[in-house]
């Protein structure tokens, strides 16, 4: 009976042994559960594993390569079935600092198979808020629809700076950052549409536009309703305006009003050369002053400078 006894004890130690650990194991995830303690991932609303960082610094990759960076207070994103953990398709971030956006890949690097350069700064930014997602074709304005696709948006609201390393810096309380590509072509482009009010400068130039398109890529601003523009020479104001900031031109398709060297005037289809110090128009109207020796005095003082 002994014998028998033992063997008993032999068979039933290692179940009741792992009877007890699995025990264990449950009664630990209830107390989590009663506890809410944090878990590295959770179930939102649809059902989509999310995850969240606290006073941390982020770098987003898409295609194998850089595209912004970021530090933040909170960061909440899902990324993509088995991608790795840069591979996002949508975050909300908040308190964003020491934001980066990276250069784009040439089309000869897009098709080629060896490894990815590495992404050059471009710009830097900051924002209240963020909400990042990959490319949906539905979120494009209907005339880029048909000759871009989406590769991913980047919205930026509250307090919002932009500034690009060639020096043209963007304030605003909403813009959307974008990458695009060119449909049935591998280039890809950057650009930033702003429909809540925003003001650049560069150099001598500071602007101000209701509503404002700016393709990074080619260095040119679209600027649309309530345009004002300040240089050296003057001012003016129009409903439409294009800044090539590379070929510092400022071209304004309809009426202009403004002052030139302190004279008052009205515009058709004027062209700004800033580099030149050139001015070109249509037509042109000027309310002189009485005295025509001040106006040759004043813009030789301003020539001269």
């Amino acid at each position: 009976m002994r014998g028998n006894g033992q063997r008993l004890r032999r068979w039933l130690t290692p179940w009741v042994t792992l009877m007890g650990v699995l025990s264990a194991f449950f009664l630990v995830y209830r107390w989590a559960i009663y506890y809410k303690l944090p878990l590295p991932s959770f179930l939102g609303g649809d059902q989509r594993p999310l995850i969240r960082l606290e006073n941390a610094t982020f770098t987003a990759t898409v295609d194998s390569r850089s595209t912004w960076s970021l530090h933040a207070k909170v960061i909440e994103f899902d990324r993509q079935p088995g991608a790795a953990l840069s591979n996002i398709r949508s975050a909300n971030i908040t308190q964003i600092s020491d934001g980066m956006l990276y250069s784009l890949p040439t089309p000869s690097v897009q098709s080629s198979s060896d490894k990815m350069p590495l992404s050059k700064k471009v710009a830097t930014f900051y924002a209240d808020k963020g909400e990042y997602t990959l490319g949906q074709q539905g979120d494009l304005p209907y005339d880029l629809a048909l000759l871009y696709t989406l590769k991913w948006k980047f919205i930026m609201s509250g307090s919002v700076g932009f500034k690009t390393d060639s020096g043209i810096e963007m304030k605003t309380p909403h813009l959307i950052l974008m990458e695009l590509q060119q449909s049935g072509k591998p280039r890809l482009e950057q650009r930033i549409l702003c429909n809540q009010g925003a003001s650049f400068t560069h150099k001598e130039v500071t602007l101000y536009a209701n509503s404002t398109r700016f393709n990074l890529s080619e260095q040119l601003i679209e600027c649309v309703d309530g345009v004002r523009a300040t240089f050296k020479e003057g001012t003016i104001q129009t409903d439409k305006m294009y800044w090539s900031v590379r070929s510092q031109q400022l071209y304004c398709p309809g009426t202009v009003t403004g002052r030139w060297h302190e004279i008052p005037f009205i515009a058709e289809n004027m062209t700004i050369d800033l580099k030149n110090r050139d001015y070109m128009a249509r037509h042109i109207d000027l309310t002189l002053p009485s005295s025509l020796e001040k106006i040759g005095e004043s813009i030789k003082q301003q020539r001269g400078k």
